[in-house]
């Protein structure tokens, strides 16, 4: 009975071994397409930024490749060219990254507050230690000549919003060390 058992248990670890290696390169596949959809020309110099993250935060580049191709993908969408959105998407990683390993979070956990936090969903933040409201990041805004008042702040386009709210996620994870 046990040395069937154990069989079982090979067959079983084999076949999910083979399920993965299987979808690995597909998945791998798609997101190197999707990488260089959104960065077409540009490609090669978001590879370097995407290289530099993986070289400053010890996370394999072909892991952070789909994060970068997202936070590119929503800057874009925003408005900014691909220089631009990479850049912000650069910041983005760095300050993931950072809180995945502060907060003991995955990668996917802290991009994902991140993101909700850079949409202006703050209460997603406070996963990673981003505690804001919309006042504050009025205030913020103020202080940074963005704006010349509160109600100035809600009329204030999407795009500086989200850039905003990423410099003062950044600014935020620096004061507390």
């Amino acid at each position: 009975f046990s040395v069937l058992c154990v069989e079982v248990i090979i067959l079983i670890l084999f076949s999910s071994s083979l399920k993965f290696s299987l979808y690995m390169p597909t998945e791998v596949s798609a997101e190197v397409s999707a990488f260089k959809q959104i960065m077409g020309d540009y490609s090669d110099n978001a590879q370097q930024k995407l290289n530099e993250i993986a070289e400053a935060t010890g996370v394999v580049s072909t892991r952070l490749t789909p994060y970068m191709t997202s936070l590119t993908a929503k800057f874009k969408g925003l408005g900014y060219g691909v220089s631009d959105a990479t850049d912000l998407a650069q910041r983005g990683l760095y300050l993931a990254s950072d809180a995945s390993a502060f907060w003991d979070k995955s990668l996917e956990d802290s991009m994902s507050a991140l993101n909700s936090f850079i949409n202006g969903s703050y209460e997603g933040g406070e996963a990673i230690g981003l505690f804001a409201n919309d006042t504050q990041l009025a205030q913020y805004a103020i202080e940074k000549g963005l704006v010349d008042s509160s109600a100035a702040w809600s009329e204030l386009d999407e795009a500086t919003k989200q850039a905003t709210r990423l410099e003062y996620a950044e600014n935020m994870m620096k004061q507390s060390g």
